[in-house]
């Protein structure tokens, strides 16, 4: 008995208006994951919970609307990061919980 499986390549058709928030999520979950790297544990944790808030949209439990809401803390979590890096290089300020 011979079995043969043959696969066809998935090609994927993104609209216009859907290419917009396609990359506009690719950049998010960039940043998101640059900072899930943080020295900070709450840094970190922040970072995770943008990942987890850009796979509901992506599989639509939330709305695309909500992405400014997202990118707007994403922005928060690295401005806190930039504060942060000349403390810790420092040996002062915040301490890792």
């Amino acid at each position: 008995m011979k079995v043969e499986v043959r696969f066809r390549p998935l090609i994927l058709n993104v609209p216009d208006e859907r290419e917009e928030v396609y990359n506009r999520v690719k950049g998010m979950l960039s940043k998101a994951e640059a900072l899930a790297g943080h020295k900070n544990v709450k840094i970190r944790l922040r970072a995770i919970e943008v990942v987890a808030r850009l796979g509901m949209v992506l599989t639509g439990i939330l709305k695309d609307v909500q992405l400014d809401e997202i990118e707007r803390a994403l922005d928060g979590i690295e401005a806190d990061a930039e504060v942060r890096k000349p403390q810790e290089a420092g040996g002062e300020g915040q301490t890792e919980t």
